[in-house]
């Protein structure tokens, strides 16, 4: 009898539970908008406040964790509070948020920065900052076309080689996990000094060209860490349930969140398809060894991303035995009886790899326009087809694909959403915006044949960021997804995360196209203004430039096991205590010490 009750126990708490999460209209437009926008402050907060703390101490006189708690208090405390205890009062915190940027805009204005002895911009040891601050310096002098340890004087051929192979041997940050550097070495046979060298070259000027920007690092990381947050909020009553994900249509916090972890892998995707085509052509030579070696070093990448591939599948599996296994509570119409968030990001991996193999026959504008004609004619079967029926009925789940019909009908979205990031990377990621365009529209002559890959990489392209020009871009993208979102709200239908269709899809990238415009206005104001009260300190300039708070920047690092910790701890914490019971003061310390391990893991490793 004991027994037969704790069961019936479980099974209410279990209905309970699925009630819980279930029925949701979502929340409206501005609302997200709003939210979004206490991102961008603390983002604006937290750069106006280290601005200070460096001005009045210097780097030097603050010790590593009063950086850190700094950066909780910015960055993290803001989100988190907004999507719980401060939900109702949006736009009073804000409107707080936005005083006190003001309130520290106006103290760095009015201070005498004459009068200020400012300290050397360099951590405990200098390991962080000298790193950023040598790289970016070295990278900069390297592609101008100087020596970074040499202030006159002109370097022979000879020289040039020597110190390339010199730096690509003793610099780690060109060297791949897993040793491929020393891969050309092996391959090459004939003419093997010569050919070594211009790999070198091909690979050290590869890597010096940044595919990473600050501000896209923020975006991403904040991304995750409201995501991280919102998966384990969702189960409390402190979450507002307008936030949770929405049963068919409407758009929520969390609906949001899913569609722009996907976009945001887009722009991951970029970055390994600006290299390759980088490296295509400054391989453009006439040693047949150098072009095998260079198509085995392809091959290599893409048996590496297949490789991160596979955990992502296991992962999947993972997840269905555990919550089969514990009965844990499951929201059917999200993805289905089986089908999980991990499988659906395999396929986008899977998806990925397939662009990347594709390059070489075809031209990336072509893959992009035709995966995005194919997604137009999903969204015809969606409205005409029958399958929007289908998806939303309650037709029996009595076979595999009826059983997941929401997350199998649902990739041809997500795969739109990841090309949308995909091209959005690839005009925010490179130096200026029109780089690819510039790299693909690059026919080699004769004389650029004959010419080492240093000089004709030199002669042909310039690596200066042109940032106010990619704001311009950005702003221009924005008017065309925020035109496309509203043409498809008004002649399709509303967005919905269930079917994934045209007006999710362009809400989504709209959303995000306009935070990552944001945090680059963010950065370059913060460049120019800061910069321009310490110009008598070039070095500390120099390393301010560009920099990413340090949470956010092992966040970034650890991304997929940051995403995964929050998963088991999520499931732990709702094995442990019945969640819809607790009260806002209790679930609210739970959120807090579990952002806090969150963090803190990903700091130490």
């Amino acid at each position: 009898m004991m027994i037969s009750t704790m069961d019936e126990k479980k099974l209410y708490y279990k209905s309970l539970k699925e009630e819980f999460v279930s029925d949701n209209e979502g929340c409206s437009l501005k609302e997200l908008l709003l939210i979004n926008l206490t991102g961008w402050l603390s983002n604006l907060i937290w750069r106006l406040s280290h601005n200070t703390s460096v001005i009045f101490l210097g780097l030097t006189k603050l010790p590593t964790q009063w950086l850190i708690t700094l950066e909780f208090l910015t960055l993290v405390f803001p989100i988190l509070g907004i999507v719980t205890f401060l939900s109702d009062q949006i736009w009073l915190t804000n409107l707080v948020m936005g005083t006190v940027t003001v309130i520290l805009w106006c103290l760095l204005t009015w201070l005498d920065y004459g009068d200020v002895k400012l300290g050397r911009m360099r951590s405990d040891g200098g390991g962080y900052d000298e790193m950023m601050m040598a790289s970016s310096t070295n990278a900069s002098r390297f592609l101008e076309g100087s020596n970074p340890n040499q202030q006159t004087g002109i370097r022979t051929e000879q020289q040039e080689s020597d110190s390339i192979r010199k730096s690509f041997n003793n610099n780690n940050s060109f060297k791949d996990d897993d040793g491929e550097d020393d891969l050309s070495r092996t391959l090459i046979r004939s003419d093997q000094r010569l050919e070594i060298i211009e790999e070198d070259e091909i690979r050290l000027m590869v890597t010096s060209i940044s595919f990473k920007k600050p501000f896209l690092s923020i975006y991403r990381a904040q991304l995750m860490l409201i995501t991280s947050i919102a998966i384990l909020a969702v189960d409390f009553n402190s979450f507002p349930r307008r936030f949770s994900k929405t049963e068919s249509w409407g758009i929520s916090l969390m609906d949001l969140g899913v569609g722009s972890f996907v976009f945001s892998s887009g722009i991951s995707a970029s970055s390994t398809i600006l290299k390759y085509r980088t490296r295509d052509l400054l391989n453009n030579t006439n040693h047949r060894n150098l072009n095998n070696c260079q198509t085995i070093l392809n091959k290599l990448e893409i048996l590496r991303s297949v490789r991160r591939t596979l955990p992502l599948v296991l992962i999947g599996f993972v997840r269905i035995w555990f919550t089969k296994s514990v009965d844990y509570p499951e929201h059917v119409t999200e993805y289905g009886v089986h089908w999980n968030f991990f499988f659906t990001m395999a396929v986008l991996s899977i998806f990925g790899i397939i662009i990347q193999s594709s390059l070489k026959k075809f031209n990336l504008n072509l893959i992009i326009l035709g995966f995005t004609i194919c997604s137009s004619n999903y969204q015809y079967v969606l409205s005409f087809g029958g399958l929007q029926d289908y998806v939303l009925s309650n037709e029996p789940r009595d076979n595999l694909i009826s059983a997941n019909r929401e997350g199998l009908s649902s990739i041809p979205g997500y795969i739109t959403i990841y090309i949308f990031g995909l091209s959005t990377g690839l005009y925010t990621l490179p130096p200026y915006p029109d780089y690819l365009s510039k790299l693909s529209s690059h026919k080699s002559s004769a004389s650029d044949k004959d010419q080492r890959p240093m000089k004709r990489f030199k002669k042909k392209f310039s690596v200066k960021d042109k940032r106010g020009k990619l704001i311009v871009v950005i702003l221009s993208w924005m008017v065309i997804w925020w035109t496309g979102y509203f043409f498809c709200l008004r002649f399709i239908s509303d967005p919905s995360r269930r079917l994934v269709n045209s007006t999710y899809c362009f809400l989504i990238t709209a959303i995000n196209v306009s935070l990552i415009g944001f945090h680059c206005l963010i950065e370059e104001l913060d460049q120019i203004y800061f910069s321009s009260k310490i110009k008598h300190l070039e070095n500390e300039r120099r390393n301010w430039s560009g920099r990413v708070p340090r949470i956010f920047d092992r966040i970034n690092t650890n991304g997929l096991l940051f995403f995964l910790i929050a998963n088991l701890m999520t499931g732990l914490i709702n094995m442990k205590f019945q969640t819809i019971f607790l009260s806002d003061s209790i679930s609210i310390m739970i959120l807090i010490g579990y952002i806090s391990i969150l963090i803190s893991i990903v700091h130490l490793i």
